[in-house]
């Protein structure tokens, strides 16, 4: 289904641009700014691209600059204590687990876009540039095992960095349904490079000796991959 929408939303805007005529009444955008919002699934204004802030800055009528950068953090917490009998022995054991993650992340997109041609109200544009993201996650689990005479102890702690680089290419179209405000509909294609490494200590314990493990491991993945189609909304100032 999501193949067959993107398909005809391609056909559409091709169809406009071949049948596209020189004249327009869309307004001069040169030296004119635009922050952009994303329109989501309940028809709300959020970030567009996933950033905390997207802006263009028009150089003339039919080429802009578009600026993204998201910035973004999570906390997670989980406490989980579980009493039980063993029946053959008839010993109470509880056990004790929590984990701790944080994750955070931050990203750039810089994108060259031009203006195509244009009908009445509405232009088609394409755009090219390159992104830049890095995230990092930490997380740390703590479990025992408490007997009634005996106990076991473990930590584990497992940290993972990520470096995305690559370049993404877009095309869209964009309707002015006022001087200052549009609504756009945006597709596109993105090849990445990333680079993931994961360190994890592991530590073990117990009444009579304990141990502790380190282990690194890293990740390299080349990616292409198209994404969704994204509406949004721009203001221009």
């Amino acid at each position: 289904m999501k193949e067959f929408i993107r398909f005809i939303f391609l056909f559409f805007i091709l169809t406009l641009c071949i049948n596209a005529q020189d004249n327009s009444d869309i307004p001069s955008l040169k030296g004119k700014y635009a922050l952009q919002f994303a329109i989501s699934n309940n028809f709300t204004l959020s970030s567009f691209q996933g950033g905390v802030f997207s802006g263009k800055y028009f150089f003339s009528d039919n080429s802009s600059i578009r600026l993204g950068v998201s910035v973004g953090s999570s906390t997670d917490e989980d406490e989980t204590t579980q009493n039980s009998l063993s029946s053959q022995n008839n010993i109470s054991i509880t056990t004790d687990a929590n984990t701790d993650e944080k994750v955070y992340f931050y990203g750039i997109n810089l994108q060259y876009i031009y203006n195509l041609k244009t009908t009445k109200d509405i232009l088609f544009y394409t755009g090219v540039g390159p992104f830049f993201r890095i995230s990092n996650s930490e997380k740390e689990s703590n479990g025992s095992r408490i007997p009634d005479s005996y106990s076991m102890n473990s930590t584990i702690s497992r940290n993972q960095k990520q470096t995305s680089i690559g370049a993404e290419l877009i095309c869209g179209i964009e309707w002015f349904v006022k001087s200052n405000i549009s609504i756009s509909a945006e597709y596109g294609a993105a090849f990445s490079y990333s680079h993931a490494k994961l360190d994890e200590t592991r530590f073990e314990s117990d009444s009579n000796v304990s141990t502790t493990k380190s282990a690194s491991s890293t990740r390299n993945t080349y990616l292409i991959n198209a994404s969704n189609i994204n509406f949004g909304v721009s203001f221009y100032f």
